[in-house]
């Protein structure tokens, strides 16, 4: 969400401001001597987008190139001492039970090391012994300037069992066994206790840079910690990741390797889901016109990230993390893209492709409710929200809002759409259920049998724009029914089948600071 007022807005911006041009300043006072040692030699290759070419650099790079180099490193003090280090593993689910997608990042690659490939076993022993290795089909993507956005790579791993804790590890090969490089970091993960579990727990939350989010990446780490060895257990970020865009351009790359590297409590032992936000669509902290067009159209976001459309889709005219479903337990994940692929989005379609209104439809018609009885739709922009900028004081939808609600409501009432999570708005509040403006019930917190769609706004994960304030919202609107502008925070929803035909759907939100229990409802459900 673009800057409209927070908490400590004005200390944060005075912050950062001084931070960074202390930081510059540091940098062009050393800029001759650490040039020699960034800027590699002939010899040092070089790849192109598809890595294939290779070429030698210029000798002489500008002021703002040696800049955006000296934030790019993150772990590697000098690029040629490390430039295959591997780094902010994660995980992402697939549309099928028994797999998952491993990826990382590396700052360069040359195919002289092979394959990106991980290590598997149940129990550090054998890994180290006897692992299953995967690397057939795995995949290594670069794109615009290699130097600065550095390598993704990916590999799925297939044919797990379930209910089963994984150890893994990542590295470079030839083949099996035949590993050039290997990480030093030991990792794992628990794969879900049945193709369809009967009780999931997901941990959501949107609007989580590098800034103001310490709290709250303490508190869902140590939930992760608490979670180990359930497979039904996993992560949703709703949009706006990292918060790139609001530094400089020549930081953008550089910002998000050190938010993944803050993840790393996180990431490498659950299941990571995405979906987009306005901030991934790439720098708006312009010093350079057009030097960084190529971030632009969700590019980071589409690489950094493997969701199950991305995956599924090798054949089709897809390719990209936008939007998805995903099947899990009691509940279909319905992903959609507030960004792009709508009539009047926000966005250019760019080179993402596809009728998302045609899949989203899809994916709402053909949920069989009596093995899924739960659908949840998450997009990043909110269609129900008491902000000022998304509603007037008559409670009508405005702007964006409007367009959304104009769009996606009746979909999401045909089709019975139990809760609409979204973030954008950095605050929490939660909304009756309502179609049309119209409320279907006043009841605060135990609903049983819906006809209408609960929205949640759970925007509060913290960044450096900080928290909405009180008046930035409308308090007497008819369909309003709790909000929290105080701290920052996260949610955990649970949904159970309690019966052959009948679950229920539970959410808690806490604050970050003291971990309190903010808010919570829940819906029961017979079919």
């Amino acid at each position: 969400m673009t800057l409209v007022g927070g908490k400590a807005t004005f200390f944060q911006l005075v912050i950062t401001t001084l931070l960074l041009i202390t930081i510059v300043a540091a940098l062009v006072s050393k800029d001759q001597e650490r040039r020699k040692k960034t800027v590699p030699s002939k010899s040092q290759p070089y790849f192109d987008e598809n890595q294939l070419l290779l070429w030698p650099q210029p000798k002489k790079k500008s002021h703002a190139e040696v800049l955006k180099k000296q934030f790019h490193k993150i772990q590697s003090k000098k690029f040629k001492d490390e430039p295959f280090k591997i780094e902010f593993e994660h995980l992402a689910f697939t549309q099928h039970p028994n797999e998952m997608v491993v990826q990382f990042h590396t700052i360069n690659y040359n195919t002289t090391i092979g394959k990106p490939m991980v290590k598997v076993a149940t129990s550090i022993a054998t890994l180290k012994s006897n692992p299953i290795v995967y690397y057939i089909g795995s995949e290594t993507h670069t794109y615009g300037d290699s130097y600065y956005t550095g390598y993704e790579h990916s590999i799925l791993i297939n044919q797990l069992k379930l209910n089963t804790m994984y150890y893994y590890q990542c590295g470079f090969g030839l083949g099996p066994n035949q590993f050039t490089i290997l990480s030093e970091n030991i990792y794992n993960f628990t794969t879900r206790s049945k193709e369809s579990p009967d009780e999931i727990t997901v941990l959501m939350y949107a609007d989580m840079g590098i800034m103001f989010s310490h709290n709250n990446r303490e508190q869902i780490a140590k939930r992760v910690k608490e979670n180990q060895g359930n497979g039904d257990f996993f992560i949703y970020h709703i949009g706006d990741i990292s918060y790139a865009d609001d530094y400089p351009s020549f930081m953008y790359q550089y910002v998000w390797n050190t938010w993944f590297k803050e993840m790393e409590e996180i990431h490498p032992y659950t299941a990571y889901m995405t979906c987009p936000g306005n901030h991934e669509n790439g720098p708006a902290f312009l010093l350079h016109e057009h030097k960084y067009d190529y971030e632009y159209h969700f590019k980071a976001y589409n690489h950094k990230f493997y969701m199950p459309l991305r995956n599924e889709s090798r054949n089709e005219d897809y390719g990209h993390n936008m939007w998805y479903y995903l099947d899990f337990g009691p509940v279909r994940f319905i992903s959609f893209s507030t960004e792009t692929n709508y009539p009047n989005a926000p966005f250019s379609e760019g080179n993402v492709k596809g009728d998302q209104m045609k899949y989203i439809q899809n994916a709402l018609e053909s949920v069989d409710r009596s093995k899924t009885p739960f659908v949840i739709t998450l997009g990043h922009r909110p269609l129900y929200s008491t902000g000022i900028h998304f509603s007037n004081a008559k409670g009508e939808p405005i702007k964006d809002a409007e367009n959304l609600r104009s769009l996606f409501e009746p979909m999401w009432h045909k089709n019975g759409v139990d809760l609409n999570v979204v973030g954008h708005v950095h605050t929490y509040e939660r909304q009756y259920p309502v179609y049309n403006l119209t409320v279907e019930t006043k009841e605060k917190s135990n609903y049983k049998n819906l006809k209408d769609t609960i929205y949640v706004t759970n925007g509060s994960g913290g960044c450096i724009e900080g928290l909405d304030f009180e008046f930035d919202f409308h308090h007497h609107t008819d369909w309003h029914n709790f909000g929290y502008t105080k701290d920052e925070g996260y949610a955990i929803l649970n949904v159970k089948r309690t019966g052959s035909r009948s679950a229920t759907l539970s959410w808690k939100f806490y604050n970050a600071g003291k971990n309190e229990l903010i808010d919570s409802f829940t819906i029961n459900k017979e079919f």
